[in-house]
């Protein structure tokens, strides 16, 4: 959980993929960003409580986007992806992690994620 690390831990690990990636040629990282549940329900839990906003980890994925593209890393973020599958229980019902239905469908997008990379 992204809202417990210090950004500068995540870009240090940022840089150690892009490192590896440099060395090795042949070698392409995909760095994905997945959201929990209430980010992919995000517009309603504003609406029932809009002080939420304060507490959004969305934008650790920001800070892992940014510092992707300055490493030249490709970083794609499910959050889109899944909020237009919001209604088909992909997460736990009491917890707001993806269960066995979430994980195939990313597992999915990321295989059409990597078939459209050049």
């Amino acid at each position: 959980y992204l809202g417990e690390i210090p950004d500068n831990e995540v870009v240090r690990g940022l840089e150690q993929i892009a490192n590896i990636q440099l060395a090795n040629p042949q070698t392409r990282f995909l760095v994905i960003t997945l959201p929990y549940k209430e980010e992919v329900w995000w517009d309603e839990v504003l609406r029932l409580d809009p002080r939420a906003k304060e507490f959004s980890t969305l934008k650790f994925h920001n800070v892992i986007a940014e510092q992707c593209k300055v490493l030249g890393l490709d970083c794609h973020d499910a959050t889109a992806y899944l909020r237009t599958r919001r209604s088909e229980g992909l997460y736990f019902g009491l917890d707001d992690h993806l269960n066995g239905r979430g994980h195939l469908a990313v597992a999915n997008w990321i295989a059409d994620t990597i078939r459209e990379m050049p």
